[in-house]
């Protein structure tokens, strides 16, 4: 039995400027001239460095520039207390100025350590030969920002690094929330929050909470309840609506304050971003909208239900649904180039029922509807049977298929093991850091691991009917369900960081 405990309702831009954006050598000269002089002058007494970005995901590249050190003397840059980048002052005690030169940037860059948990850690830049130091604090978070994780929809998270294979049958329940309704949709974690919706007016919509505590930070109704989850992407929340007020909405991520609305569709689906444009399944067609201002760009379809578009190499992947009367389906996987809107390909299913989940892509590989194809030329390269929408990790094909969970090879689709569970499996699993997650209607959550065949690790009874994917982010596992509650999971060991923040692993 899992316990729980229930809950009511002066920074300096690095001024790197890439060659395409200066029309010369003779330009980029000056510029860096320019800079150099306002380096100098500006110069402090003590040493201080900037960084950017200053947050992110472990293995992230960040750009480190200092000034104030000694002149043409080494410097040190420790990620907490490992060194992991070198480099030396200039005639100004200044390093890593981010100009571009005619010889190349002038920035000096680190890679976050690939085993940083999540939380607060330290950039500290020294001089080996001297008394001089200078830190900044940098925020490691393994966030899950959209429904799969990514805009391929892969369902792995390569970033979580604290709950593990070696830990994860120490889970417990943290805290549940409540909303009135179902929660249908995945829930999505970025800096600290968890946002996620439920369906059914008046009680239900848009949810925003510390993803640590379970509080509440803010909720938008919006006049209905919907089933789609939320994508958040450059501090904004996105949803897609079903009737009676359909449409897509845009949320300020920090406030709720809503920032548009596109609501010339009838229903809409998921959403994914790419180069500040977001597409989105709507009942009559795929719709481009600028993800700013939500300004209407093109669309592709004829009266076609389209189910969330995936996105891989530059092209939009989807499935639509035509209903021809009295009760046949015609149902179409389409390859769409997205700059020359071209369609590449597409496969056509004619009769059963209306194939709704939406297509993964991995690898030059799209999974949908039981099949695997070729995501240059919908070529079909294997075909197997399964009702969820897959995860995709490590060579492994994740899926439940019937009353059962099964994994499949991901070049065969030959089955490697399956589980039987107490009901059907329909959801899409979850992977993370060596465990796969998924529920089964029996009402449970099971973990599996991933590096030894049909071992489960964990599982935990939560209610009558589960009705979302988990999602694992900054060490801890979220599920809502249909008895309206979203439920938050995590290791006894943790200890709970500021509010806002992630939880961070006890390291005493």
């Amino acid at each position: 039995m899992c316990m729980r405990r229930t809950l009511s309702m002066p920074v300096l831009v690095l001024a790197i400027v890439f060659a395409t954006l200066v029309s010369g050598p003779s330009a980029r000269a000056q510029m860096s001239l320019a800079s150099e002089a306002t380096t100098h002058e500006a110069a402090p007494s003590s040493p201080q460095i900037w960084v950017l970005p200053a947050q992110g995901p472990p293995g992230t590249l960040v750009l480190v520039q200092g000034t104030g050190f000694d002149p043409l003397t080494e410097i040190g840059i420790d990620f907490d207390s490992t060194q992991v980048a070198s480099t030396s002052t200039d005639k100004n005690g200044a390093f890593g100025n981010g100009v571009v030169t005619a010889t190349g940037a002038t920035f000096t860059d680190l890679q976050v350590l690939g085993n940083a948990v999540p939380g607060q850690h330290t950039i500290t830049a020294w001089e080996p030969r001297g008394q001089k130091s200078a830190e900044k604090s940098f925020l490691v978070q393994t966030d899950w920002p959209q429904f799969g994780f990514d805009v391929g929809h892969t369902g792995f998270n390569r970033y979580e690094n604290v709950v593990n294979n070696t830990n994860v049958q120490n889970l417990v329940l943290d805290w549940t929330f409540a909303t009135g309704a179902p929660v249908y949709g995945d829930p999505a974690v970025v800096g600290g929050v968890v946002y996620f919706t439920s369906n059914n007016y008046p009680d239900a919509g848009l949810f925003a909470l510390n993803a640590t505590t379970g509080a509440l930070l803010w909720k938008n109704t919006n006049g209905t309840g919907t089933r789609t989850p939320p994508t958040v992407v450059n501090g904004v929340v996105y949803i897609g609506q079903e009737q009676p007020n359909g449409g897509v909405y845009a949320f300020n991520a920090a406030t709720g304050e809503p920032l548009w609305q596109y609501t010339s569709m009838n229903g809409a689906g998921g959403a994914v971003i790419a180069d500040g444009v977001l597409y989105v399944g709507a009942n009559e067609n795929l719709v481009a909208l600028n993800a700013n201002t939500g300004k209407f760009l093109w669309s592709f379809g004829n009266n076609e239900a389209v189910q969330t578009p995936a996105i891989a190499n530059g092209v939009l992947y989807f499935n639509s649904i035509v209903f021809v009367y009295p009760d046949t389906y015609i149902n179409t996987l389409y390859a769409l180039d997205i700059s020359s809107r071209k369609l590449l390909w597409q496969h056509v299913w004619t009769g059963g029922g209306a194939l709704i989940n939406p297509p993964v892509v991995v690898d030059n590989a799209v999974y949908f509807h039981s099949y695997a194809f070729d995501a240059t030329n919908g070529r079909v390269l294997w075909n197997s049977y399964f009702d969820s929408i897959p995860a995709v990790a490590g060579g492994t094909v994740y899926v439940g298929s019937g009353n059962s969970v099964e994994a499949l090879d991901v070049n065969t689709g030959t089955e490697l093991w399956s589980y039987a569970t107490g009901n059907a499996v329909s959801s899409s699993p979850a992977v993370a850091d060596g465990v796969m997650y998924i529920e089964s209607e029996d009402g449970n959550l099971y973990a599996f691991d991933t590096a030894s065949y049909q071992t489960l690790l964990w599982q935990c009874k939560i209610s009558n009917g589960l009705a979302s994917a988990a999602t694992v982010a900054n060490g801890l596992v979220y599920i809502g369900s249909q008895d309206g509650n979203l439920y938050a999971f995590h290791l006894p060991n943790m200890e709970k960081a500021a509010q806002g923040s992630p939880a961070i692993l006890n390291k005493k």
